[in-house]
């Protein structure tokens, strides 16, 4: 082997020195050095997370303790009844029928450590505005609750069957303030004849709920009867009969047809007994010849609208009750007020008979 030969050689077992030491050193020293950084980054970014977890729990811990607060109870079977025997209070609150009520027991998700959803699939029947109350107080109801599945089905006598799920959560032990729920205190039973509750009385006056039907065509005109020639000495004719007003405080209008052909209901307010009358009969001294839909404000209180009234015929006189009011409290109306339906059509005279609440 010459010179050149001996130098290549050398030259050859230094690089593969230096490339093995390359490797043992990239082996037991730059790689765990890259690893730990890798690691040390993933850490960095779990430690941000939890403490952005802590600082959004602070915040949402107070929020978490008072809808805690709100449930029923942390037992189950504690919080079913007591769910089961407020739903009962707020129906007779609310003057629902009590008959063939039904309150079956509903499960629905649960979430291990945080909570579990109970309710009651709820059946019910009444009047609709009486179906209204109840919504209204199930609305207004402080317990955490959600109601579902909420159905409206004609039924009869006049009333609704009302279908509606109402669920609540029961909090597991692990969650703040679960072991130390106290009933929520007692409220007053809210008036359904003032405030808010007023603003859905059109929902039952004017039936919204049921499917709409086109209103009658309006009645041909009466023509109007040729008068006889009066004689030089014959009595000039009496007046018409004022209103009776003897008994007429104590009847109420409370319910006005929906449809044609429907009654109308007047209360006697003395025996609490309820009459139904037809377009055509008599009633406060007079003929019920219509019923007027619009909307119209109340003549002593301009800022109230009513939505319809009764119009009577007294002698050549239209007269109107409005929904709600008592016989005693109906009014003549001038020319201006009367509905198109009457405003050209001559009255004749209303000589029958007067009903049993005239």
């Amino acid at each position: 082997m010459n010179k050149r030969e001996k130098t290549m050689a050398g030259l050859t077992a230094a690089m593969a020195g230096i490339f093995l030491g390359f490797l043992t050193i990239n082996g037991f020293v730059l790689k765990p050095l890259q690893k730990m950084d890798v690691d040390a980054q993933k850490l960095s970014g779990q430690l941000a997370s939890l403490q952005r977890e802590n600082a959004a729990r602070k915040s949402l811990e107070p929020r978490l303790k008072e809808l805690v607060s709100r449930c029923f109870g942390g037992d189950e079977l504690k919080a079913g009844e007591e769910l089961r025997a407020r739903l009962v209070t707020l129906m007779d609150q609310a003057g629902l029928s009590t008959e063939k009520r039904l309150l079956n027991p509903v499960t629905g998700q649960s979430v291990s450590g945080a909570y579990k959803e109970i309710g009651r699939r709820v059946q019910v029947s009444g009047k609709l505005g009486n179906a209204v109350d109840f919504l209204y107080l199930l609305n207004a109801e402080p317990h955490l609750h959600r109601l579902d599945s909420l159905s409206l089905t004609p039924a009869q006598g006049g009333t609704v069957e009302l279908n509606l799920t109402y669920s609540t959560l029961v909090p597991a032990e692990g969650l703040p303030a679960s072991k130390d729920i106290k009933p929520l205190p007692t409220q007053p039973a809210p008036n359904l004849r003032e405030g808010e509750r007023t603003l859905y009385d059109p929902i039952a006056s004017r039936d919204l709920l049921r499917p709409y039907i086109k209103r009658p065509p309006p009645p041909p005109p009466v023509p109007q009867p040729v008068p006889a020639v009066a004689r030089r000495h014959d009595p000039p004719p009496p007046p018409p009969p004022p209103p009776k007003t003897s008994s007429e405080g104590r009847y109420r209008l409370v319910l006005m047809p929906m449809a044609p052909g429907e009654p109308f209901s007047v209360l006697d307010q003395s025996t609490r007994q309820t009459y139904s009358y037809n377009i055509g009969q008599f009633l406060g001294g007079g003929k019920v010849v219509m019923v007027d839909f619009r909307p119209c404000p109340l003549p002593d209180d301009p800022d109230t609208i009513s939505p319809s009234r009764l119009i009577l015929q007294i002698g050549d006189a239209y007269w109107a009750v409005e929904y709600g009011q008592t016989l005693s409290a109906k009014r003549q109306l001038r020319k201006d007020e009367l509905p198109p339906e009457l405003s050209g059509a001559a009255a004749a005279p209303a000589s029958q008979p007067a009903s049993p609440a005239s």
